[in-house]
């Protein structure tokens, strides 16, 4: 890394520094509302992007993906990094962030899938590659699952799961079920879960009532929202539904679930 690519860093981390970890707080009357002079600075486009207020966050982005140069993509990654990378994320920043590098484009996507080979900036394109929505992503992320680093396997899956890539069911099963380490295990079953792939976690369930898998249906159960989701929780109910029954069938114990209301809480009795 050269003298200028630290010090254009080191000023992005500490722009970024000054805000961020209090984003969420930040008053409306001491948001930027204006934009740069200059609608070729990427660096002022970011910060009216981040810590704009609700009409420049908008028109900072359309100016960043006007630019549409790798260039821009690069200090779009930069700043999400340093984003995800903050004692309190803001998430309305990752996704203003993360729409910024969608609607650039190919640009954003070659610099995303060039980012994935850099130990240094692997985390933040994983996650910015999962919100995209470019399925040619899927066989990288795929790849990544092999990691020996449980921050990435997560990130991948959790990536793959927002891509509703089915491809990633059996990779994931495997994870789920042979990875010793908490991180992984846990991002696995979130994303079979969001997948739609319930036998696993099913599996699981009958020899353990691991608290981990209850939450994965949880989310599914509780995530009614939009047509993919109603059908996912259609599919959470039956599974669950089956799970009781075999239960019953197997051991004659009973099967307590609260009201489907609520989160639903898996008790033998």
């Amino acid at each position: 890394m050269n003298n200028i690519e630290t010090g254009q860093e080191a000023q992005t981390a500490s722009l970024i520094a000054s805000h961020v970890s209090n984003d969420l707080n930040i008053e409306e009357e001491n948001r930027i509302t204006h934009l740069p002079e200059d609608l070729n600075d990427t660096e002022a486009l970011i910060e009216a992007l981040l810590f704009g207020s609700e009409e420049v966050r908008p028109a900072a982005r359309a100016s960043l993906v006007a630019i549409g140069s790798e260039a821009s993509a690069k200090e779009l990654l930069k700043a999400l990094d340093l984003v995800l990378e903050s004692e309190e994320v803001d998430e309305t920043a990752v996704e203003e962030l993360c729409l910024a590098l969608k609607e650039t484009g190919e640009a954003a996507f070659k610099v995303l899938l060039q980012a994935l080979k850099s130990k240094r900036t692997t985390i933040p394109a994983t996650y910015a590659l999962g919100l995209v929505g470019d399925k040619r992503a899927v066989e990288p992320l795929l790849e990544l699952l092999n990691s020996n680093q449980p921050r990435l396997q997560a990130r991948a899956a959790v990536a793959l799961a927002n891509l509703q890539a089915q491809r990633a069911v059996a990779p994931l099963t495997e994870l789920f079920n042979t990875s010793a380490n908490y991180v992984s295990v846990q991002a696995a079953a979130m994303a079979l879960a969001q997948l739609g792939a319930f036998e696993p976690l099913l599996e699981k369930l009958k020899n353990e009532a691991t608290s981990d898998v209850q939450m994965c249906f949880w989310n599914v159960v509780e995530s009614s929202d939009s047509e993919t989701n109603s059908s996912r929780r259609s599919l959470a109910l039956k599974a669950l539904s089956r799970y009781a029954e075999e239960l019953l069938t197997a051991d004659g114990k009973t099967v307590a679930f609260q009201p489907l209301t609520s989160p639903v809480i898996f008790a033998k009795l």
